[in-house]
């Protein structure tokens, strides 16, 4: 997906930082800047994992962000924080910090192996309001778009 257009556009706002050179408290206050002066509706935290093994002090950074969540969930904004998983495929998998209690909705994306082929696959894992899925669903992303499938484990032909 081209994104270009939207930055210009200034519907998308980009923020890159080196956590080296920012405490997690002026993250926090850099993220409620950019909620208040843009009316800001979604915030993505990339990698939150990188974000963490960068700090010190890991349990207070856990605790920053947990105050932030809290905060940009009452301004009504939709907070993704991505964590990465170590392992390939399945094996050896593992999560170097579980912030799942801080969140309402937890998803876990994953490729898997299957007949020689790698699939994207979706799962809702944690759902704190409303009826909970636990069905596996395919995820395509393509330059026209995502979309999410019910799985099938038998490949396309």
């Amino acid at each position: 997906m081209d994104l270009r257009q939207f930055h210009q556009d200034g519907q998308l706002i980009i923020h890159d930082f080196n956590p080296n050179e920012i405490s997690p408290g002026e993250f926090g206050q850099i993220v409620q800047h950019v909620v208040e002066e843009n009316k800001t509706r979604v915030v993505v935290i990339d990698s939150f994992t990188g974000y963490l093994n960068s700090l010190p002090h890991r349990e207070k950074a856990v605790r920053d962000i947990q105050t932030l969540l809290k905060y940009t969930a009452r301004a009504g904004v939709l907070t993704m924080l991505i964590v990465a998983q170590h392992g390939l495929l399945g094996q050896n998998l593992g999560i170097d910090v579980d912030v799942s209690f801080s969140g309402d909705t937890v998803l876990l994306l994953r490729i898997v192996e299957h007949d020689g082929r790698l699939r994207r696959n979706i799962t809702v894992v944690k759902k704190r309001h409303g009826p909970h899925d636990l069905d596996v669903r395919e995820l395509f992303i393509q330059s026209s778009g995502v979309t999410v499938v019910p799985y099938n484990p038998l490949p396309e032909t």
